[in-house]
């Protein structure tokens, strides 16, 4: 992976440099949208009970609104959140703190390739929104992918979205530096799900609330 060590400090120095811009209104625009809630947290919302004691992970946390939404959602015993960018990672803990002074929240910044901060068989959901459309490299995405695996627990639900962003690559495209890709055929990313070893892979394609693009909600369980 030290031929991406180029291009995700490029990465890291792009969302520490927005990083204020998202905290002006942290992303709720995405709270207005049905999709969000109907398919990206539907296991959450709709079966709130089944997450009493459990941990969950919000993968590209941002600012911390996913922290927030999972807690306000269910009675989790830990929601955690990791950010390519260290200044997210710090904001959004104190954000979902701030929100639910009791709950136990742990964020940190990752390398951009891997989870290993996290230990293996953790999480017993594991969601991402807005995020993996900005992962461009197939090779990087794969192995972020497989750490989702390793660190969620026996049974648990990985919750995923991809919207479809102009002028980028392909889901299968090799050696891209470009920030942002397209999913093009939802295959690509059922096979890759099942090459790590998650099984009842579904997705259901739709078009985003704002922006009309398409998009995709992935989920799977370990």
């Amino acid at each position: 992976m030290n031929k991406w060590k180029k291009h995700l400090s490029e990465q890291k120095k792009f969302f520490e440099n927005t990083h204020k811009a998202m905290t002006i209104d942290n992303h709720s625009q995405h709270d207005k949208e049905p999709n969000y809630w109907d398919l990206l947290l539907k296991d959450v919302k709709y079966n709130p009970k089944k997450w009493e004691g459990k941990s969950a992970l919000d993968f590209g946390c941002g600012c911390g609104r996913n922290l927030k939404n999972l807690l306000e959602l269910a009675n989790f015993s830990q929601v955690d959140g990791v950010d390519i960018s260290y200044q997210n990672a710090d904001y959004a803990k104190k954000y979902a703190v701030e929100c639910f002074p009791s709950a136990n929240v742990h964020t940190w910044e990752n390398d951009g390739i891997t989870l290993s901060d996290a230990q293996e068989d953790t999480y017993d959901f594991l969601m991402s929104h807005q995020v993996l459309q900005h992962i461009g490299n197939y090779e990087v995405r794969f192995s972020l992918l497989s750490d989702m695996y390793r660190i969620m627990k026996k049974g648990g639900i990985l919750s995923l979205h991809f919207m479809s962003m102009d002028g980028s690559s392909y889901f299968e495209s090799p050696d891209t530096a470009d920030r942002n890709m397209i999913v093009g055929d939802p295959q690509y990313v059922t096979e890759d799900l099942k090459k790590i070893g998650f099984t009842e892979i579904t997705y259901t394609p739709t078009l985003d609330f704002h922006l009309k693009r398409d998009e995709y909600y992935f989920r799977a369980v370990k």
